[in-house]
């Protein structure tokens, strides 16, 4: 069963602003779910290289309960601008737990939702 790694870039949002939004995420994606408690979300926050605003790097760990890629892309288009022709906002793919050797370690300094 699939994990996802992905990201989300808004068109404007401020740290506090992307907390709220990757809380309200996991409960959303919680509700999906057909078991409950058998969801993880690590993300991590950085700041945009072109502007004054933020994006988040994400991995859902939903293994035990499988979670389908257009359902949570559906849940993350509530929070952030849908892929456009010219813009990708919204990057989500299935993830290995051995992702380039590191797995969720390289999300230093990432909060864990539970």
């Amino acid at each position: 069963m699939p994990n996802y790694f992905g990201d989300i870039v808004p068109g404007s949002s401020n740290v506090n602003d992307l907390i709220n939004k990757m809380r309200f995420i996991f409960k959303e994606l919680k509700n999906l779910q057909m078991e409950k408690n058998q969801l993880i979300l690590f993300y991590a926050i950085g700041k945009n290289t072109e502007d004054k605003y933020y994006h988040a790097h994400f991995l859902i760990d939903c293994a035990r309960d499988m979670l389908v890629a257009e359902d949570i892309e559906d849940k993350l288009e509530l929070i952030c601008d849908p892929n456009s022709y010219k813009e990708g906002r919204i990057y989500l793919k299935e993830y290995d737990l051995t992702y380039e050797k590191g797995g969720a370690i390289q999300l230093k300094g990432a909060e864990v939702l539970l």
